[in-house]
C-alpha cells in the first residue's frame, strides 16, 4: 500500500525556519549544490522555492524563472518569490549590485590598482597597453568608464 502523499504546504512548514527579522523562511532540508532548497513531490525532486511559489500562486508560466526579492537562495517564503524573465533576473542583479565586477569577475586580467592606474592615467592607451600587456581597445574601455566603472580616483 502506498504511503499518503504529504502536501507541499506541510513540507514547507516542517522543513523551514522562519526568520522574523527578514521574513525569510529558510529551507532546512536537502540543499542542492546550487544553494537552493530541494524537495521531493512524489518521487520527483523540485527546487523548494519553485514548489512554494506554485503552492501559493499556481503554475509557473513557461519561459519564466522564479526569482527571490530577498536574494536568499534557500528562502521558500512565497511572499519573497516572484516570476520574471532571465533579463528581469539580470536587471535585478545589477540594480542590487550583486554582479561580479573588477577582480572578482572571472575574466579579470588586471588588479584593482592596475585598473585604477589605467583609468585615471594621462598616458595614451597605446603606452598603457604596452605597460600592462593588455590590448589598447580594452585600455580605452577602462579609460572611458565602460569597464571597471565602479573604481574611484584615490586622489
Amino acid at each position: 500500500m502506498a504511503r499518503p502523499r504529504i502536501p507541499i504546504s506541510k513540507k514547507i512548514e516542517t522543513n523551514s525556519i522562519r526568520i522574523p527579522e527578514s521574513g525569510c523562511w529558510i529551507w532546512m532540508s536537502t540543499i542542492h549544490e546550487s544553494g537552493y532548497g530541494r524537495v521531493c513531490l512524489g518521487k520527483k525532486p523540485f527546487l523548494a522555492h519553485r514548489a512554494s511559489y506554485e503552492e501559493k500562486y499556481g503554475k509557473i508560466p513557461n519561459g519564466l524563472m522564479v526569482l527571490h526579492s530577498c536574494d536568499v537562495k534557500s528562502c521558500v517564503n512565497p511572499d519573497h518569490i516572484f516570476v520574471g524573465t532571465q533579463q528581469d533576473n539580470m536587471n535585478d542583479k545589477v540594480r542590487k549590485n550583486r554582479q561580479a565586477k573588477g577582480i572578482s569577475h572571472g575574466n579579470a586580467k588586471l588588479t584593482k590598482d592596475q585598473a585604477r592606474e589605467i583609468k585615471f592615467s594621462s598616458e595614451t592607451s597605446i603606452k598603457l597597453a604596452a605597460k600592462f600587456n593588455y590590448s589598447a581597445s580594452m585600455i580605452r574601455e577602462i579609460k572611458n568608464g565602460n569597464l571597471w566603472k565602479h573604481l574611484e580616483n584615490k586622489a
